[in-house]
């Protein structure tokens, strides 16, 4: 007999043989489904770094500056236009946002805030 209000309770450890015979084919069931998973596995930073900067002879840290393959010129200033989105098509809009290989203001966002203590070695939390 199924106690009424929990399956798992003190019922379950009054009389486990019982219960186990009862969990058993839902068990079963749940293990047989296909489960979606709906948030990203543990990003590996282990070649964060090395990609980035040590292997890289373009870039030289994590800021803007440092990356060897953008130059000062392309790093657009934003001016405070605000886009509506309704009125450009996707490919308009996002090059309106993002031109070329940038962000559009992000440039004087990042000197602005700094946000890392050491561009050249900047930690996971940054």
């Amino acid at each position: 007999e199924v106690h009424p209000k929990n399956l798992c309770c003190s019922y379950c450890i009054e009389k486990p043989m019982k219960n186990y015979a009862l969990l058993f084919p839902f068990l079963l069931g749940v293990e047989s489904q296909s489960l979606e998973q709906f948030t990203p596995d543990k990003a590996d930073w282990s070649t964060f770094q090395s990609k980035a900067v040590d292997d890289n002879e373009q870039n030289t840290d994590h800021s803007p500056d440092g990356v060897g393959w953008i130059e000062q010129d392309q790093w657009l200033p934003w001016d405070g236009t605000i886009y509506d989105p309704s009125n450009y098509s996707k490919q308009a809009f996002a090059s309106l946002i993002c031109p070329g290989n940038t962000v559009r203001g992000i440039y004087e966002l990042f000197y602005e805030h700094q946000p890392f203590a050491n561009p050249k070695n900047p930690t996971k939390a940054e």
